[in-house]
């Protein structure tokens, strides 16, 4: 299943971080898909429908299903990221390509700027 980045310091996701570190899986997807709990126009990503479901829960015999669903429909699993794991691996990358994190920087303006070029989701603080 492909993933969908979350920057798990971005308040509009709070429901979603936290069921994450409660040890739920979260799928994000285009249209209503099997659910414990679902989140129904939620921040746009893959689309607006958050699917919350707790593998420990009433309804963990049901993984195999949970998984082959939200595969079949077109969910993707949502991974928690932070602006210094996005540095880091973005850091990584264009040292590997015989640049510094600082050139790249100085080339597109900002680190957000660079994070999103780089389609990741970089968080800042609305002034």
């Amino acid at each position: 299943m492909e993933t969908v980045l979350i920057n798990r310091a971005d308040p509009e996701f709070a429901e979603i971080v936290t069921a994450i570190d409660a040890g739920c899986e979260v799928a994000n997807a285009p249209r209503p898909i099997y659910a414990d709990r679902m989140i129904e126009n939620g921040p746009w990503r893959r689309g607006r429908f958050y699917a919350i479901w707790d593998p420990k829960g009433p309804n963990s015999d049901l993984a195999e299903y949970v998984r082959a669903n939200w595969q079949d429909m077109g969910a993707a699993e949502v991974v928690l990221t932070s602006n210094a794991e996005i540095e880091a691996a973005i850091k990584t990358r264009v040292e590997a390509d015989g640049y510094t994190l600082e050139e790249i920087i100085e080339s597109w303006g900002s680190m957000a700027e660079v994070a999103h070029a780089d389609g990741r989701p970089w968080y800042e603080e609305k002034k």
